[in-house]
């Protein structure tokens, strides 16, 4: 099985981890049948590599190290001249001194005549892609388990150490379920021109969130999921105090402008590099209440 290249920034404290795997005695997910297949697929019918690309990211995907070192060839060879044989194939693990290693030439002959046509490579990808993930989550587990034992030899802070490299590699993990298929640009060109046709007979929807704002609406269509919205300007210029009451606004459903549709509670979350929570909720109570925020702050508190 080939493993990801160990994280020099993460601290292993006390003995190495046991893999996960072995505690419970039974072998890791895998699919032996949708490794051949998938391998065989992209022998077949070279134009489907691209494509294999963006499920099947890594040669570590692959359980069998052979069949990692028989993909690297294939993305290899794709490379170069968007071709691949078993000439060239066989060839080039030769070059890496590892065609014995995975089996020789009958094995490689094995690959392309395990499949009947490329048309499923799908399937077998994402087979392979899923078994992949559960491996690494088992591996993130084990990190996690072994962590957790010698936490003491972390210092004061350990737990929370800790805690936070556990988030962060079920996080990374998830991550990979959130990156976006890729999509052909005459779908996209056609989904485009049914949304200005609908709007040109005036069917078509808001398309975004409504911050209350009635211009900045009009010009944006609301805030787009997916986006990045800056707001820009020099120090003490507002820039907090109009993201709060665009915050407000969104999840309270009002309406900041007489006469602006009033917007849907949306759920709002506010992280903050500068401003602690308390200084935050401060400046929300001082734009609600017309107090200033100086007032809040200080030792006098009005009574009404």
């Amino acid at each position: 099985m080939l493993d990801a290249a160990p994280n020099p920034s993460f601290r292993r404290p006390g003995p190495p981890p046991v893999p996960v795997g072995r505690l419970f005695d039974r072998e890791p997910p895998q699919s032996p049948e949708a490794e051949m297949s998938l391998l065989g697929c992209m022998i077949l019918d070279p134009q489907v590599i691209g494509e294999v690309l963006m499920q099947v990211k890594s040669p570590s995907d692959f359980y069998a190290e052979k069949h990692g070192h028989i993909y690297t060839a294939l993305i290899d060879l794709y490379d170069r001249s968007h071709s691949c044989d078993l000439v060239q194939l066989k060839t080039l693990l030769h070059d890496k001194g590892v065609l014995d290693q995975i089996g020789g030439t009958k094995y490689l002959v094995e690959l392309a005549s395990c499949v009947p046509s490329p048309v499923n490579w799908p399937h077998y990808a994402k087979i392979v892609a899923d078994k992949a993930k559960l491996r690494r989550l088992i591996s993130a587990a084990g990190q996690i388990l072994h962590d957790a034992y010698h936490v003491g030899d972390l210092g004061p802070e350990g737990a929370r150490e800790v805690l936070d490299k556990a988030e962060t590699s079920v996080f990374d993990i998830a991550q990979e379920e959130s990156s976006s298929d890729p999509t052909k640009l005459a779908d996209l060109l056609e989904m485009e021109m049914k949304r200005i046709e609908a709007d040109d007979f005036g069917e078509g929807a808001f398309t975004g969130v409504r911050s209350g704002y009635g211009d900045l609406d009009g010009m944006l269509q609301g805030l787009q999921p997916g986006e990045l919205i800056i707001i820009a300007a020099r120090p003490s210029m507002g820039k907090t105090a109009l993201a709060l009451n665009l915050a407000e606004q969104i999840a309270t459903g009002s309406q900041p402008v007489p006469g602006a549709p009033a917007t849907r509670n949306v759920p709002i979350a506010i992280f903050s590099l500068e401003m602690s929570k308390s200084s935050l909720v401060q400046r929300l109570l001082s734009a609600k209440s017309g107090v200033s925020s100086q007032t809040l702050r200080g030792a006098n508190r009005i009574s009404n």
